[in-house]
């Protein structure tokens, strides 16, 4: 018979595994929305260029035939949110670049974080997108915006 200190290993053991299991699912997670975000960035930014959405039809919530006038429009409808995101997305994205933007959205920069990376002169991003690029850790990459930020106020 398996005695108390063996019993409590085997469910400390049991209680890690499933810790670990649940953090292989969220980085998962964070990747798959990383790379999700670059789509949808990337997919704007065609959809937008195409103007493939003016006159596109739709029902309406009162039932009636529409058809699309505007980006503005378009978003409400077919995305659920307005084209001011979307073009947000599509800004930070060039901003960045493809891989840079990546990495931006896999250390989990905001929005407010995006504003102030706009905001910075082009030496003070590039210090910003080095450490992007460089792959550093999200609190080093945020200690080079803070710094930047606080070297260059507006």
């Amino acid at each position: 018979m398996a005695d108390r200190k063996q019993l409590a290993a085997t469910a400390q053991l049991a209680g890690v595994a499933k810790l670990m299991m649940h953090t292989v699912r969220l980085q998962a997670a964070i990747e798959a929305r990383a790379v999700a975000r670059r789509e949808l960035a990337e997919l704007f930014a065609a959809i937008i260029e195409s103007k493939d959405y003016l006159g596109l039809p739709y029902i309406d919530a009162d039932g009636s035939q529409r058809h699309v006038a505007d980006f503005d429009e378009y978003c409400m409808v077919f995305y659920g949110q307005s084209g001011w995101l979307a073009r947000e997305l599509i800004a930070n994205f060039d901003m960045l670049g493809a891989d840079l933007y990546e990495a931006a959205e896999r250390i989990g920069l905001c929005r407010d974080d995006y504003d102030d990376l706009r905001a910075l002169p082009a030496d003070a991003l590039a210090v910003v997108k080095a450490a992007l690029a460089e792959g550093q850790d999200p609190f080093e990459v945020l200690h080079q915006l803070e710094e930047a930020r606080s070297s260059n106020p507006n």
